[in-house]
């Protein structure tokens, strides 16, 4: 939004000017990763809707780079095992270790920038296990291991990973699984992280957590292209701008819809599902179409306009996890 700064965001966001001039024609070559509560993660083709890959059961997490492409990815198995997952067609699963938990695990693949030590990226998978098993990975190799209630919940925030328990809240370090305390009584958890912030609506919090005047969760927390910003989209249509502080830069009323919204590149527009007859929305990664999922399939749709692009009904699920490059 940094081009954007001098026009009110009320009128980015709330009119939102319709989106990318032009009507594009052909769906771009992206890959398409979509969950279902019934089905595992399956990875589709947008230009003509055909299945790439369907992925084993299990946590998956990635990173994507600032152009668009699968930078690091792994999935945490049911089957106890970690695998890297490599964009190709179909996509590529290397095994790379045991995970000696029980499953199954929530992952999160975060920055770990106190690494003194690392292989490829700086980056730390966090896994919890559902036996309360805490793990740090470093491209695929064990570097810590530590214990939590069976029942904590581990979530990643955009740059940071927090794990939750009865109300509390902490922020786990990726170089050593050291917890942070962030904040108590808050059953909601957090709503997003912002500059090395992680917001919340609770007013029980320290530092790095900060409590900010907001409604209580779920809430989407959705990302510009430069990502230093959050965008929070609630299922009533309520949104919130966050930026560095953290602090409320701006608000408004959309739609709404109860899937999660898509976000222009340049934060200017929020495509509600609500607004597009669908239970989950994505961009393409240069913003010019929409990704509308729904009961019937999968329609692509110009940006621009709203026209409907491509049609895709054997494309299921329930939420678009993820957008890259083919």
């Amino acid at each position: 939004m940094r081009g954007l700064a001098a026009l009110p965001v009320a009128i980015l966001l709330v009119a939102a000017c319709e989106g990318v001039p032009g009507s594009p024609s052909k769906p771009p070559s992206e890959l398409l990763f979509v969950s279902s509560p019934e089905h595992p993660l399956t990875a589709y083709e947008a230009s003509d809707g055909s299945l790439v890959s369907e992925l084993p059961t299990g946590a998956f997490d990635a990173m994507v780079s600032s152009g668009g492409d699968l930078e690091e990815a792994y999935l945490a198995g049911d089957d106890s095992n970690l695998y890297r997952v490599r964009a190709a067609r179909p996509l590529r699963l290397d095994r790379l270790d045991s995970i000696r938990g029980a499953g199954p695990f929530q992952a999160a693949l975060v920055p770990a920038p106190r690494l003194t030590s690392f292989a490829g990226g700086r980056t730390v998978l966090v896994v919890k296990g559902a036996d309360g098993s805490l793990f740090g990975f470093q491209s695929g190799r064990q570097i810590w291991r530590e214990g939590v209630p069976q029942d904590a919940d581990l979530r990643r925030l955009d740059a940071g990973a927090v794990l939750g328990y009865e109300g509390s809240w902490s922020l786990v370090a990726p170089e050593s699984g050291l917890l942070t305390p962030l904040a108590s009584e808050c059953p909601d958890g957090p709503l997003a992280e912002v500059q090395g912030s992680v917001v919340f609506a609770c007013s029980a919090t320290t530092q790095p957590g900060a409590s900010l005047t907001l409604p209580a969760g779920p809430a989407f927390d959705l990302r510009t292209a430069h990502r230093d910003e959050s965008v929070l989209a609630y299922p009533s249509g309520d949104w919130f701008r966050i930026d560095h502080g953290p602090r409320i830069a701006g608000q408004g009323h959309g739609s709404g819809g109860e899937g999660r919204p898509g976000l222009s590149p340049d934060g200017g527009t929020i495509y509600w599902p609500g607004s597009l007859s669908a239970t989950a929305v994505a961009v393409s990664r240069d913003g010019s179409y929409l990704y509308a999922l729904g009961s019937r399939g999968l329609r692509v749709l110009s940006a621009s306009d709203r026209k409907q692009v491509a049609n895709y009904p054997a494309v299921t699920g329930r939420e678009i996890v993820l957008v890259t490059n083919g």
